[in-house]
């Protein structure tokens, strides 16, 4: 049911369909894709629990909606996988160097954010936090959501290679992640370089997810909520566990 669902939300004619119908109802040619899916996730849930009254408590529990604290988390995580890249790749020698290091440029952004989800960061920030645009962002958003429907079945820190690369396939086929890479990218089609580089960015999100890196920050995130954040340690030595090395 699970794998049905989600092949139906990532195909091209569920986001024409959207499309369309945001275009004749309110008369906005595009929308963000996080809008539909977020929608179309509520009602499925509901559709859900209206088709299978029965005692579910002992069973996996539909993927959560992603909230305000743990977007912040994610636009977190989303920088720190930029700025380790970028280290990567400046000391490898891929033949597609140049090119690659240039579109992770094209994802930083050094000018503030309005996003809710950004106000954590410019907080906490003292100099040295990789800031990410609104579009990156919102891909970072979708591979997220594709990942949690994963983790009904087992926890992501016990996937093997196998697994892994089938959820890399996975994400980096999705028509509405490819979408919004692009957008991200500023680019109008796929090559070969940001193909690649999409792979990278999942592959090491995956990684990160599976070393607990997100249940880090949401201890942090709260801490600062709390207004102790200025008399605990850096944020960049706190943040990162014994198994997420940074260079």
């Amino acid at each position: 049911m699970w794998g049905a669902y989600h092949a139906m939300r990532t195909s091209s004619n569920f986001t024409k369909g959207w499309e369309d119908f945001i275009t004749r109802s309110v008369g906005v040619p595009t929308a963000s894709p996080i809008f539909y899916q977020h929608v179309t996730d509520i009602v499925f849930n509901v559709l859900v629990k209206i088709q299978f009254s029965c005692d579910t408590a002992q069973q996996d529990s539909p993927a959560t909606a992603i909230s305000d604290m743990e977007e912040s988390t994610l636009r977190y995580v989303a920088g720190y996988v930029l700025r380790q890249l970028k280290r990567t790749v400046e000391k490898s020698s891929n033949p597609l160097k140049e090119s690659i290091l240039f579109c992770l440029a094209e994802m930083a952004d050094d000018a503030e954010s309005n996003e809710k989800s950004a106000d954590w960061i410019h907080d906490i920030d003292r100099g040295g936090l990789c800031h990410v645009t609104d579009s990156t962002y919102s891909c970072f958003y979708l591979v997220e959501e594709i990942i949690r429907q994963h983790l009904q079945i087992t926890r992501i820190s016990d996937i093997d290679s196998k697994e892994k690369e089938r959820m890399i396939q996975e994400i980096t086929s999705s028509d509405e992640v490819l979408s919004q890479w692009r957008e991200a990218l500023g680019v109008s089609t796929d090559s070969a370089d940001t193909l690649e580089l999409l792979k990278m960015v999942t592959a090491l999100y995956i990684t990160i997810r599976g070393f607990a890196f997100t249940k880090s920050c949401l201890e942090l995130y709260k801490q600062a909520s709390k207004k102790t954040l200025a008399k605990s340690k850096g944020i960049g030595k706190q943040l990162f566990t014994p198994n997420v090395k940074d260079d």
